[in-house]
């Protein structure tokens, strides 16, 4: 089960200060690996999670896994993400400020100086 707001806070909460105090302690290595397959295939490996990468059989792959680019993107979408909903967890204030238009309403949209949404459409009986 994934974590609460409550649970992701205050876990941030906790580990900030230190990484504060010392910001090399937060610092980390990593070691990965990867293996070429028969044609265009190949397994990525960190640690014990296993990522088979491939091409689609129109180039040389099999098409039985994704494309080193799927995983790319999926990286990039997935870490933008993810650091959106904990800066809108850690700090809800900041982030609306931010983020959440305040008074537009997207059914609505009003040109600068119009009465109102009808304003700026032409009516029927001026065609």
């Amino acid at each position: 089960m994934p974590a609460s707001d409550t649970q992701i806070r205050s876990t941030f909460d906790r580990v900030k200060h230190p990484f504060t105090a010392r910001p090399f302690s937060a610092r980390g290595t990593y070691h990965a690996r990867a293996e070429a397959g028969p044609g265009l295939t190949a397994t990525a490996t960190e640690g014990d999670r296993r990522f088979a990468v491939d091409m689609p059989e129109a180039v040389g792959g099999t098409g039985a896994a994704p494309t080193p680019g799927v995983y790319g993107r999926a990286a990039l979408l997935g870490r933008l993400v993810i650091s959106l909903r904990m800066e809108a967890i850690n700090e809800p204030s900041a982030f609306r400020q931010r983020f959440v238009p305040r008074s537009r309403s997207i059914y609505s949209p009003r040109l600068p100086g119009s009465a109102s949404p009808m304003a700026a459409t032409p009516s029927a009986a001026s065609s």
